[in-house]
């Protein structure tokens, strides 16, 4: 109803502007609309309404035409009325025209503000009270958890392992489609490497058109606006992608196809940036991000000791409050290498094949540069925008090929994403939530100096900051402020959404969010989560050695007279007490994978089975599931962070997405063995048969237990086994 009352009023003092007409026309030309058709009670020239404005008379006047203007009525002055309060609409002062904007503050004041003793006072107090019950009231909960990580949402359950996967399956989606259809990168030709260590920032700097980019204290290996272009004038293979060669002209059809992969980029983006960078924002507030300053705002990406971090103002609270209230959010250093190279490599080049049908003069049309300031504006050639909408089909699309053909809506997944961080993070770095906040009575959010919350750097800090005679927040706000430090925002808030971020990270199992230094020094306070899966595998070293083996395979395949065979009772010995590496030299059909399923079927974790194959591995496939072990094969789309059993080829298994999956399963505590079938392979000296074969010993950096199964292994060849690939 507020909304409606808004738009009544924005109509009638459209209609009162003495151009009232040209206006509209000039409206429905530019956005493609048919006739104003809206109807409102106001629609009548002698509508009143009650108010008090000076200078306007309460009758009804009669308009008379104008030598100037023979089509624009005019007011002559009657008689003022006797009766105040009642205003009756009129189109000009005493002195002249009144303009649109003139109504529409006089409409304003008369129906919209609080005071006016009107309908609108009435539902905007009941507007107010309903807010109020609503913030004070739980709501009913449709979180539940089954099992240590599995979560159900209404219809929707799926595990954290799936969770991640789902994550880790679009990172690396984005990172192909970058490589191999954005940037077109080779061997010989790969994508520049981004000085982290080096890379600078002012958020301070206000300057139309800049971005961190443009900071001259950081040295680009490549100047990232001509590498693309460089390359089409020097590069044969990107050339036949763009260049028709017997005319010398581009494709057209080759640049739609090139926008198209971008769109498709920046929708993943989009996504993995949601549900990467913390506690999930709102649409709005995501779409509004701006990668450089314009004339009318300033950027929110900005590149902080090492992160790239996003500093969106935009929250729902702030047309109630009208503050803003600036929320940072980190994205882990693999989700911020697609943006850092996306803005630095793919942008300039994309932008230049947009002109190229268009013309220069198109393309540096001002509007077309503000547009373009936004992480997300219109797609190219097709103008599409985006809204909620669109951000809500694009997630329950990617949800649906990650988490098994469950999607999520935006609504859904805020609900899940905190009760995940409720349940799994430690309650010091749970990710604030963008509501309106509580204040005191000088404006001060009053947990912003919550001393519970805080460790001993931050308490030691805060102790300081009232030795000075001001609170924390006061300090960080007005106090001590460094020339380049961001407005809206104080270092000690920065530092406590970087430890929210940082914590999700860590959680989703991105490798670079792992500190060295901090783990062995011991600086970093612990998660629920990681104690609980040093625990879990605790636990599960605990189970493997303490079972009686013949009696859990005996249960395991329903035989009771099951019994171990030639050097399968010492090879599980070896494997129950953690012995690495263990070689199992074994006949055709002598068991050799009973070796890695019995230890999987028993205490669980993940071990990984590289077959050579593909027809070897789909038999094992169907024995493990037939068993009740979850196995499956390797997917870099959908990693499998769930699974007991995870089969791989050796070419997939020294694959850069491979061995991202093994170092987040070993941050995840959950990387017990790496098994290699036919073992005798590493020792092939042909280099042109399955090179990568040979490679196979670079496995061991997993720093896990070692199975190696083998039928042709002879006793003069086992002193190579271990001093070439090993």
């Amino acid at each position: 109803m507020i909304k409606i009352a808004r738009f009544m009023v924005l109509h009638k003092a459209l209609r009162l502007d003495p151009h009232a007409d040209e206006i509209l026309q000039f409206l429905q030309h530019r956005q493609g609309v048919g006739e104003w058709a809206s109807q409102s009670p106001m629609d009548d020239p002698e509508y009143i309404f009650a108010g008090q404005d000076e200078g306007y008379t309460s009758q009804s006047p009669t308009p008379t035409p104008e030598p100037d203007h023979p089509h624009s009525p005019v007011v002559q002055d009657p008689p003022r009325s006797h009766e105040p309060g009642l205003i009756s609409f009129s189109q000009q002062r005493r002195q002249g025209s009144r303009p649109f904007r003139e109504w529409l503050k006089v409409l304003v004041d008369t129906f919209i503000v609080r005071g006016t003793h009107s309908p609108m006072q009435w539902m905007l107090d009941l507007r107010t009270y309903g807010l109020h019950v609503h913030y004070n009231s739980t709501t009913p909960g449709h979180i539940a958890w089954m099992g240590p990580d599995q979560i159900l949402y209404k219809e929707v359950h799926f595990s954290m392992g799936d969770f991640r996967g789902f994550v880790h399956g679009l990172v690396g989606s984005l990172q192909g489609i970058l490589r191999d259809e954005l940037l077109m990168t080779t061997e010989t030709t790969p994508i520049p490497s981004i000085p982290w260590a080096s890379l600078m920032d002012d958020p301070a700097q206000a300057k139309p058109g800049w971005c961190f980019l443009k900071d001259s204290r950081t040295t680009w290996p490549v100047d990232g606006a001509q590498w693309m272009t460089q390359r089409l004038t020097q590069d044969s293979a990107v050339q036949r992608r763009f260049i028709n060669t017997h005319e010398g002209q581009f494709r057209t059809s080759a640049i739609q196809r090139y926008m198209q992969r971008v769109v498709r980029f920046r929708e993943q983006l989009c996504i993995a940036i949601h549900v990467t960078a913390g506690q999930p924002s709102r649409a709005p507030e995501l779409l509004s991000i701006r990668h450089r300053n314009t004339e009318g705002g300033h950027r929110n990406i900005f590149i902080e000791d090492g992160l790239v971090v996003f500093a969106s103002r935009y929250h729902k609270g702030f047309y109630a409050q009208n503050d803003a209230k600036t929320i940072h959010r980190y994205l882990p250093r693999e989700v911020g290498e697609l943006v850092v190279q996306y803005l630095w490599l793919v942008l300039p080049f994309m932008e230049r094949l947009q002109a190229y049908p268009l013309g220069q003069s198109s393309y540096e049309h001002p509007s077309h540069l503000s547009q373009a300031a936004y992480l997300w504006p219109p797609d190219p050639h097709t103008g599409r925008e985006w809204s909620s909408e669109r951000f809500r089909e694009v997630l329950k699309r990617e949800t649906a090929i990650g988490l098994h053909g469950y999607s999520l809506n935006i609504p859904a997944y805020r609900d899940i994403a905190i009760g995940i961080s409720r349940r799994f993070l430690r309650v010091s770095s749970v990710f604030p939530n963008n509501v309106q906040d509580s204040r005191t009575t000088d404006g001060t959010p009053d947990d912003a100096d919550d001393e519970s919350q805080m460790d001993h750097d931050q308490f030691m800090g805060h102790i300081a900051d009232l030795q000075a005679a001001h609170s924390s927040h006061v300090a960080g706000m007005i106090y001590g402020r460094e020339v380049s430090e961001q407005a809206g925002t104080t270092a000690h808030r920065r530092e406590m959404f970087r430890l929210s971020s940082t914590d999700w990270h860590r959680f989703l199992g991105f490798p670079s969010s792992e500190d060295p230094l901090a783990r062995v020094l011991g600086k970093r306070k612990r998660s629920p989560w990681e104690s609980t899966a040093d625990e879990a595998r605790s636990q599960r070293r605990w189970q493997l050695r303490e079972t009686d083996m013949t009696e859990a395979v005996r249960r395991m395949t329903g035989d009771d007279q099951m019994q171990f065979r030639g050097v399968q009772g010492p090879a599980i010995q070896a494997i129950q007490h953690g012995a690495s590496p263990v070689v199992a030299v074994m006949p055709t059909g002598g068991g050799k994978s009973m070796l890695f399923m019995l230890p999987a079927w028993v205490a669980g974790g993940l071990t990984v089975v590289v077959v050579p194959l593909i027809a070897l591995r789909a038999d094992l496939q169907d024995r493990c599931t037939t068993l009740g072990i979850s196995c499956v094969a390797w997917e870099s789309r959908r990693p499998p962070d769930e699974a007991s059993i995870v089969l791989v080829t050796p070419e997939s298994a020294l694959s850069t997405e491979f061995t991202t999956f093994l170092n987040r399963q070993r941050m995840m505590q959950r990387l017990d063995r790496i098994v290699i079938d036919e073992c005798h392979i590493l020792l092939n000296r042909d280099t042109t048969f399955r090179p990568m074969m040979q490679q196979l010993g670079r496995l061991t950096a997993a720093q896990t237990q070692v199975v190696l199964l083998t039928a042709t292994l002879p006793p003069s060849a086992e002193g190579r086994l271990w001093s070439d690939p090993m």
